[in-house]
């Protein structure tokens, strides 16, 4: 991945600081107290709480779809994990207005929170066929996940392109294993009219 060839190089570093001094201008008691909240929405464990509720709701509507989504965000969870330890990227020096114990990069609020709102939404869509209540979750959806990515930054725990990195890994995870179940679903269809 070209942004993570860019970490390593510090080519990124005076694109971070001039996002990240923007970001930190807007920094006073009652937009950290929102941040927090918003934050806290893309925290791993509440995630996963969330999770492990639409799983319950997907089994008793069609188990298939509760095994794939169930696949879907726990590996990526695992995924950001491993792409953290292999970049080891130090988080922010003296910016932070909270602790993170992990290394920065790629984001995990960034990659976990767009792989788990953005499947909730296709999986939705697959139950209901409702273009237009689709892209209207898509939108809503994007604006949450964008917003989750913002607090990061804002509060001192994440560089701009670690939030990055997380949305475009979170990107490539969910539509390649959106393309996996289709191909899957695309054989077994052919191969039974044969």
């Amino acid at each position: 991945m070209k942004i993570g060839t860019e970490i390593i190089e510090n080519e990124v570093l005076s694109f971070d600081s001039f996002i990240s001094s923007i970001i930190y201008a807007f920094r006073e008691p009652f937009t950290t107290q929102i941040m927090l909240s918003i934050t806290f929405l893309g925290n791993t464990l509440f995630l996963g709480v969330l999770s492990l509720v639409f799983i319950i709701y997907l089994f008793s509507k069609r188990r298939k779809d509760a095994y794939i989504f169930s696949g879907i965000f726990f590996s990526a969870v695992f995924v950001n994990v491993f792409l953290k330890l292999f970049f080891e990227r130090p988080r922010p020096l003296d910016v932070s207005l909270i602790h993170e114990n992990t290394f920065s990069f790629p984001s995990g609020h960034a990659m976990n929170s767009f792989v788990f709102y953005f499947a909730i939404a296709y999986f939705i869509y697959r139950e209901t066929g409702n273009t237009k209540y689709f892209l209207t979750s898509i939108a809503i959806t994007s604006l949450f996940v964008l917003f989750i990515g913002i607090s990061r930054v804002y509060l001192g725990v994440h560089y701009p392109s670690d939030v990055i990195a997380g949305y475009i890994a979170g990107f490539i995870w969910l539509v390649s294993a959106i393309l996996f179940d289709k191909t899957i679903i695309f054989e077994r269809l052919t191969s039974s009219k044969k």
